[in-house]
């Protein structure tokens, strides 16, 4: 045996190659958890920014439920002026819209010279004046009748902060006469958020368009009503734009967060969703750590292997021992780990299946083996994981695909693999590993669910009307395609819900959306709930005739409905008025909003129940199918 050190060339190649096989599994490994970590940082940013989009839309509902709220309570002032019980009036309304809206905290209406005319509570404060409220001054000095998001400010039943919307009541000369206001406590926006489930140390905030904060989770009452606008958060925001992702740390607990904003089109409140990155690494590190104990075994045994190779030099075919180390290393790792590895030669066959795939796709190695790795997809997917292999033996070292798949017994998963292309001493192959992302896939389905529906009725939501309706306006721009807009309105609403309570009107309400929804073309037709009792209807490539033989067909289809409404003569049933727009050169958004809110004006001044548009005036004769 020769001794230390005068091994021969082929031996030094030998340790050599089993070095660099050594330092590139290490490359290899490296990159994969730089990937995974990359993964898992995206991941989070997407799942924060669908939750500050989802927060954003609940802090929009909230604000919308309550300027629907304070209107119909304007409206009831209005009736009701002069009238000596105008207070018990006011508040009997105020309890039953606060039964439909349980988010909405109280309810009340203020005189001209800041006293209660009524309020929701039991126990209403005796002798207290209300004018040096920041929503008393705003009003008072603005005629603006939009609704107003003042200063947070400390309940004077309970002691704790509220935000407001409040809008102005004028009298029947347009003066001043007071204000109406509705209170969310800004601990309700932090139990939502809460409820997202987001991880330990993940922070909510809630701040107006001018930097004061209105919420903030973990609940912290002495940070509410602080201005924040010399802080850099908000000067990224306002850098930034309406949406974005920032890494910051908190000036409150010091903690380094990544965060998703979303600034409000509607009304200018900014909010803030973050998570602790250090909880972000550690739920990366606690999935990882199999993996790394696995590297770390592999490399020690590939440290023994190599003293073992010192130590007996005249050992033969050191290459057919190189690669038998190899494979052995690899069986180590696959067989330890949690994710599914298996190699595939070039054509995609599997030629070996860790145990980890009755756990990932329910059929053992054994059923696996020797089977091609599109077996069982759908087409689709076959495509996509057939595509990958392809260019992998064109030359590719690296692909990820995503696939949906159907396990054994009835489930769907979806499964994230990455496909490396490995060279060797016989030649080639491909490693794949698999790993099942059922539960973020469907994390990201349910926010972004509540990212773009209506809650009460399930149709799309502003959010989505706006985005639909610009892009359809771009195209009858460029394209000269056609476009029409239905908007949609149910007659005596309020009437109503006075009549059978907000319970019956959200039931009414939820049947008139599917009406709507069954009488709509499934892929170029929007049905959106535009507010309160209002609807609107988005037709794509339909001119104004076809647009009113559809609007005809809906409003036939709520009459069909045969819901009783006594305060809706002649026919004492729940109806509707149509307005319907076309777009016309030149149009921007708001002139074919507009031109059907005025079709439907008139659709309600003129007996109601009815439709209306261009063609109606014109005294066409009426619309008939494919016209």
């Amino acid at each position: 045996m020769r001794k230390f050190g005068t091994e021969s060339p082929l031996s030094w190649l030998t340790y050599g190659a089993a070095a660099l096989a050594a330092l590139a599994l290490l490359f290899i490994f490296s990159v994969d958890e730089y990937r995974s970590w990359q993964s898992e940082e995206a991941r989070s940013e997407q799942t924060l920014s669908q939750a500050a989009d989802a927060l954003s839309r609940h802090v929009d509902d909230s604000v919308e439920i309550a300027r629907v709220a304070l209107g119909d309570l304007l409206t009831e002032f209005r009736d009701e002026q002069g009238d000596p019980k105008i207070g018990f009036k006011m508040r009997k309304m105020m309890l039953g819209q606060l039964a439909s809206a349980p988010l909405i905290e109280t309810l009340s209406a203020i005189d001209a010279d800041g006293k209660l005319i009524a309020i929701s509570t039991n126990s209403p404060p005796s002798d207290v004046n209300y004018m040096g409220r920041d929503y008393f001054r705003y009003h008072r000095a603005n005629r603006d009748p939009m609704p107003f998001i003042a200063l947070p400010t400390r309940s004077r039943l309970d002691g704790n902060w509220v935000m407001t919307v409040s809008r102005r009541i004028d009298d029947e000369k347009g003066k001043f006469a007071g204000v109406v206001v509705a209170t969310f406590t800004t601990s309700y926006f932090t139990r939502f958020f809460e409820s997202l489930a987001l991880g330990e140390n993940a922070a909510l905030l809630m701040v107006r368009p001018d930097g004061v904060v209105l919420s903030r989770a973990p609940y912290d009452s002495s940070l509410i009503g602080q201005n924040i606008t010399k802080h850099s958060f908000f000067q990224d925001t306002v850098r930034l734009g309406t949406r974005g992702i920032t890494y910051y740390v908190s000036p409150v607990d010091k903690v380094s967060r990544v965060g998703a904003f979303r600034r409000s089109d509607r009304t200018g409140i900014i909010v803030l969703t973050g998570a602790s990155v250090s909880n972000i690494f550690q739920r990366w590190a606690d999935v990882g750590l199999m993996r790394w104990i696995t590297m770390a075994i592999v490399f020690a045994l590939s440290g023994l292997a190599m003293l073992g190779w010192i130590l007996q030099l005249k050992r033969r075919r050191l290459s057919e021992a190189q690669i038998a180390a190899r494979e052995s290393e690899f069986r180590l790792l696959a067989e330890a780990s949690t994710d599914l590895i298996q190699r595939l030669d070039l054509l995609g066959r599997r030629v070996y299946v860790s145990p980890a795939s009755a756990e990932v796709l329910g059929l053992t190695p054994e059923e696996l083996t020797g089977t091609h790795v599109t077996d069982g997809l759908d087409a689709a997917s076959a495509r996509s994981v057939a595509g990958a292999i392809s260019r992998l033996r064109s030359g590719s070292e690296l692909e990820r695909v995503v696939v949906k798949r159907q396990l054994p017994d009835g489930r769907t998963i979806w499964v994230e693999t990455t496909y490396k292309r490995v060279s060797h001493g016989t030649g080639a192959s491909i490693i794949s590993v698999s790993r099942d992302i059922t539960a973020y896939k469907l994390q990201h389905e349910q926010l972004e669910e509540m990212a773009h529906s209506d809650a009460l009725t399930g149709l799309a939501n502003r959010r989505v009307f706006d985005n639909r309706l610009d892009q359809l306006i771009e195209e009858a721009q460029t394209k000269n395609r056609p476009l029409s807009l239905l908007m949609i309105d149910v007659d005596r609403f309020k009437q109503f819900n006075d009549l059978y309570g907000h319970g019956e009107g959200d039931a009414c309400l939820r049947a008139v959306a599917d009406a709507i929804r069954r009488n709509l073309r499934d892929t170029t037709d929007l049905g959106v709930r535009y507010g309160g009792e209002e609807f609107a209807v988005v037709l794509a490539d339909t001119s104004a005739r076809r647009a009113e033989y559809c609007a005809e067909r809906i409003r036939a289809a709520i009459e069909a409905l045969q819901i009783t409404h006594a305060q809706n003569p002649p026919g004492s049933i729940v109806t509707a008025s149509v307005g319907i727009a076309t777009w016309q050169t030149g149009d921007r958004k708001t002139d074919l909003v507009g031109r059907a809110d005025g079709f439907l004006y008139l659709a309600k001044q003129t007996g109601r129940n009815r439709i209306i548009g261009q063609a109606t005036l014109s005294g066409q004769p009426p619309a008939r199918f494919g016209t």
